[in-house]
């Protein structure tokens, strides 16, 4: 499994630039294998005992709980190859659930504020392939679009 992963401090855009990144995919003609999931959806579906979904809803109509609201689930048949696109990455037990999938490329989302997540990639056998996301200051062409293009490109070049 090839892991590109996007990270970041809260509230800079990592799970904008991976909806970007979501639309342009399927603009480009790649075939869904599994349709795009609200993490609320995805973690009802896995159903972790450490996470209590009922609690995450409650904070995210209270809007306590930031973009999870907007974080999602996909995956993609790229080239042949397995593409999974995953905004939740800030919570380990999820990360550790996703770290598992049979996919060639996991596209994950993660905030820097969270434990180090050298923790949890470490035992992965590949090199990673790392993009850093920082809040933009540019009112023009949006650094989120360059971000999702740079990791379009890579995700290409990891399937080929």
């Amino acid at each position: 499994m090839e892991v590109v992963i996007l990270h970041g401090h809260k509230h800079v855009g990592k799970t904008s630039v991976l909806n970007l990144l979501y639309d342009k995919v399927k603009s480009n003609g790649y075939a869904e294998i599994a349709p795009k999931e609200s993490a609320i959806d995805f973690l009802k579906r896995i159903k972790l005992p450490s996470i209590n979904v009922t609690r995450l809803e409650k904070e995210i109509v209270k809007g306590a709980k930031g973009n999870i609201g907007n974080d999602f689930n996909a995956q993609f048949s790229v080239n042949g190859k397995s593409v999974c696109i995953f905004s939740m990455g800030d919570y380990a037990t999820v990360l550790k659930y996703v770290l598992k999938f049979t996919v060639d490329v996991v596209v994950i989302a993660y905030n820097d504020n969270f434990l180090p997540l050298s923790r949890y990639i470490k035992p992965l056998p590949n090199p990673l392939n790392v993009f850093s996301q920082s809040a933009s200051s540019s009112p023009f062409v949006s650094d989120n679009e360059r971000k999702r293009d740079d990791i379009f490109d890579r995700i290409i070049d990891l399937t080929k």
